[in-house]
């Protein structure tokens, strides 16, 4: 409550000084070029103006709102003639603003002595071994025997200085940037008197102009302004209208010119916009540009340059605005130039300075939600992160039209999936897809466009699945969006594919083997056949001296082909194996390599082998004969 009794009496306060400054205010001269006298009290003129006097930028930077004095002949100064206000004043007070351009020993501003031979009193600037000084003084009764008094202070050629003086019947005090600098003399009455005018920019003797710089903003009083009054001269820039009350603008001396003294907060600094706009111009689009960060003057990169190595956040915008939230809008357009080679909206960096980077870093971020549910992985530098998980997000990135994609695209949907083992658990053989597949249908389709034209579907035909039948056979290729509709996951039905392409070569593989076996059969049959009939009808062939031999050799390695083929229960593999192999033995396999059983042979010479597989998934399934670490052969059976 304490603070807030003070932070209204400080409104307060301040809102009596820009009132109180109306009281007693003889003359207000804003300098703004138009000579218009929009005072309600006082007389508010730019007055006349020599050839060498021009418009120019005020404290501001505002065009046109102050005075640029420049050396020149005689005419050139100002000379404001609507002063009669001074005639037997016995207080005399002026404020004003000026930006000093290094001319020395001039006089930025006197009275007409009323016998017009010297000044009453002058405003000057004195040249010094350490730079500058503003100076104050009165010859006290111009016609009678002059007594010289004066105070002055340092200023900066080229920065903007607030001068405030006051001359009364017991001295002289003068404020340079809020800062107050006194003298005294013996009291002694102030007769000046005639209608004589203030002169503005040389003195009445040396005939042309000697001060060089800008002037804006004069008063006068014929009171002394209290120290608040002054303070709120300096900070707020008060209007002379008093319907206009305070003026938005702000400090000038908040912070330091570059080439001033320092003027360092000491608190919290508002400005309370009031529905009203604060613009950072430059003029006839020349290079202006605000930096907020550095430790130093100087220049950055861009119009708006912002350094941060401390809190972590160089912009944070926020925007809730009822009808559009838009908290940083970057737009990049090539309007004025010819030949602009790169144009961007908004670009984001991120740099590692080191090489030990253990953190993340995007050049761009964007969250649905807060920062701390980033899942972005540890030690990465990324260009653009999205991140829709949190708050219930939609989408990490949506595009409306076509995209480019020059690399590899990784991801659990699409281009680069991984797919390292180390990656998987629960692996398995797809098995029997053929039969599924079956059940599914390709189709040609175009999308509805006019109806569904937010999602910017393409107008050429297209090939698919139809996902609700799709879902009815291989659910894990359909997901749904938050919309409700079914997508289907291409990329997913390729093992699928080649899974179903392997069955089909596994039964064709089967199948001739089978037919191979049935040929080898039948030729055995017929050639029995052939026998029989000779044998009994005493016929033979025309060759009398046929006869039938069989030849061994023990010591060859055979592989026999198992009978039958394909089996049901059980089938029956022969071999034989020469005496001089010290081991051998007969390994099964499925389709995929993975071994079922190995059976050693330890008998040598010819042999079989019963193979019983009743409880054998259908399918085709290999053996293999090795002997001494050696694979001599290789078979398919099939087991039905």
């Amino acid at each position: 409550m304490k603070h807030l009794i003070l932070i209204l009496l400080t409104c307060y306060s301040t809102l009596l000084n820009s009132q109180g400054l109306l009281n007693n205010l003889k003359g207000c001269y804003p300098f703004d070029g138009n000579a218009v006298n929009n005072a309600t009290t006082g007389a508010m003129y730019n007055g006349t103006y020599g050839g060498g006097v021009t418009a120019a930028n005020n404290r501001f930077a505002v065009p046109n709102m102050a005075m640029q004095l420049n050396p020149g002949g005689p005419s050139d100064k100002i000379f404001l003639y609507s002063t009669g206000f001074i005639n037997g004043a016995q207080i005399l007070t002026a404020s004003l603003w000026i930006q000093h351009g290094g001319n020395m020993n001039s006089e930025i501003m006197y009275h007409a002595a009323m016998c017009g031979v010297t000044e009453s009193w002058a405003l000057k600037t004195i040249a010094t071994g350490q730079g500058p000084i503003i100076q104050v003084s009165t010859v006290g009764n111009p016609c009678g025997t002059p007594v010289p008094v004066s105070v002055q202070s340092g200023i900066v050629n080229g920065a903007w200085h607030h001068i405030v003086f006051s001359i009364t019947t017991t001295g002289i005090t003068l404020w340079v940037d809020n800062t107050q600098y006194s003298t005294s003399y013996a009291s002694m009455p102030v007769t000046w008197g005639g209608n004589y005018p203030i002169i503005i920019g040389g003195s009445s003797t040396n005939g042309p102009v000697t001060y060089t710089g800008r002037i804006d903003d004069l008063r006068f009083y014929d009171r002394v302004l209290t120290n608040s009054e002054i303070t709120d001269l300096f900070t707020n820039n008060p209007s002379c209208n008093a319907s206009s009350g305070t003026s938005p603008q702000p400090a000038p001396t908040v912070g330091n010119y570059c080439s001033a003294q320092n003027n360092a907060l000491t608190g919290n600094y508002q400005i309370d916009l009031n529905g009203f706009n604060y613009n950072f111009t430059s003029p006839n689009n020349t290079i202006g540009k605000v930096v907020i960060g550095k430790t130093t003057c100087g220049t950055g990169m861009a119009r708006l340059d912002v350094l941060d190595n401390v809190i972590g956040n160089g912009i944070y915008s926020s925007c809730s605005a009822p009808t559009s939230n838009v908290a940083i809008r970057g737009v990049g357009g090539n309007l004025q130039f010819a030949n602009i080679t790169d144009i961007f909206g908004v670009v984001g960096e991120s740099l590692l300075g080191t090489n030990n980077f253990t953190g993340v870093g995007a050049g761009v971020a964007g969250f649905c939600g807060p920062m701390n549910s980033n899942t972005m992985p540890q030690g990465q530098s990324i260009g653009v992160y999205g991140n829709s998980v949190a708050n219930g997000g939609n989408w990490a990135g949506y595009f409306e039209g076509d995209v480019s994609i020059h690399g590899a695209v990784w991801g659990s949907q699409y281009g680069w999936m991984f797919s390292d083992r180390r990656l998987k658990k629960n692996i398995q053989v797809l098995d029997k897809v053929s039969e599924r597949i079956k059940l599914l249908n390709g189709y040609t389709y175009y999308y509805k466009t006019d109806e569904y034209k937010n999602h910017n579907f393409s107008e050429r035909e297209q090939f698919g699945f139809i996902a609700q039948e799709l879902k009815e056979v291989f659910p894990q290729l359909v997901n749904e969006d938050k919309a409700g509709f079914l997508g289907v996951n291409y990329v997913g039905f390729i093992p699928i594919l080649l899974q179903s392409q392997k069955e089909q070569i596994e039964k064709i593989e089967a199948q001739e083997l089978a037919m191979l076996n049935q040929q080898r059969q039948i030729d055995e049959l017929k050639a029995l056949v052939q026998v029989l009939v000779e044998t009994s009808t005493g016929k033979f062939s025309s060759a009398n001296n046929a006869q039938s031999i069989t030849l061994e050799n023990n010591s060859t390695v055979v592989l026999n082909q198992n009978a039958p083929n394909p089996f049901a229960e059980h089938t029956v593999i022969s071999y034989n194996i020469p005496s001089d192999f010290s081991e051998a033995k007969i390994i099964f396999s499925s389709i995929n390599g993975v071994v079922l059983k190995s059976v050693d042979i330890r008998e040598k010479g010819a042999g079989s082998i019963t193979v019983y597989a009743s409880n054998l998934s259908n399918g085709t399934y290999s053996y293999s004969l090795i002997i001494d670490g050696i694979t001599i052969d290789t078979k398919k059976m099939v087991k039905e």
